[in-house]
């Protein structure tokens, strides 16, 4: 069980919207994943995460009061484009962590400290109701047209690749070390100011 509190400060750089920083946590908590965006535009983003928590062991490892700090740099690239006649996007994001773990060990104090890049996200996705692939004008007109009730249907899917740095003889890396596949789909309704936003995601 990993108990986990972050405090984000997001920097943000784009031509249409800001993007937050890669989460860290076991659950992926990306508001507005699904958000209608112009087609053929480039988005980069930035943001810095600090990370702190408590992280409990089966017994039988004999380590206890393990404490864990991380500070990561996250950048992000998305390209939203068109295909089949729907809004899509492709998003990359790469981080770089310092990491530290203590605790104690067989009842001896121990630490560990670790810095390099974070596993490579890969993320495809798809609008499959709502939000039409627009540009310019036609898309600022319908964003205004269904300003006062909007819903969004998508899809789409996260791959996770194990690029991170990774040392084969320690029982705590930055890296996860596996392909980690995910397929999302998610419902967005918007009503004047008000968004609410639900995703359903499997782990494979």
């Amino acid at each position: 069980m990993l108990q986990l509190t972050a405090k984000r400060l997001l920097l943000a750089l784009g031509t249409a919207a800001s993007i937050g920083s890669t989460s860290l946590s076991a659950q992926e908590l990306t508001p507005r994943r699904w958000s209608h965006l112009p087609s053929d535009i480039n988005i980069i983003g930035a943001g810095t995460v600090y990370t702190t928590g408590d992280i409990y062991f089966d017994p039988v490892l004999q380590a206890e009061d393990v404490d864990m700090e991380f500070y990561t740099t996250a950048f992000r690239y998305i390209r939203t484009f068109e295909f089949l006649e729907k809004s899509s996007r492709i998003e990359v994001a790469q981080g770089y962590q310092d990491a530290e773990w203590s605790g104690t060990v067989d009842g001896q104090p121990q630490t560990r400290n670790s810095s390099g890049a974070t596993d490579t996200v890969l993320r495809l996705a798809m609008n499959l109701y709502g939000a039409p692939p627009l540009k310019g004008k036609a898309f600022k007109d319908y964003r205004k047209s269904v300003y006062q009730s909007d819903t969004v249907v998508g899809a789409g899917v996260i791959v996770t690749l194990p690029t991170g740095k990774y040392d084969d003889d320690k029982l705590l890396n930055i890296s996860g070390n596996r392909t980690v596949i995910r397929p999302q789909f998610g419902i967005m309704h918007s009503r004047g100011k008000w968004t609410y936003e639900t995703t359903i995601a499997a782990w494979c």
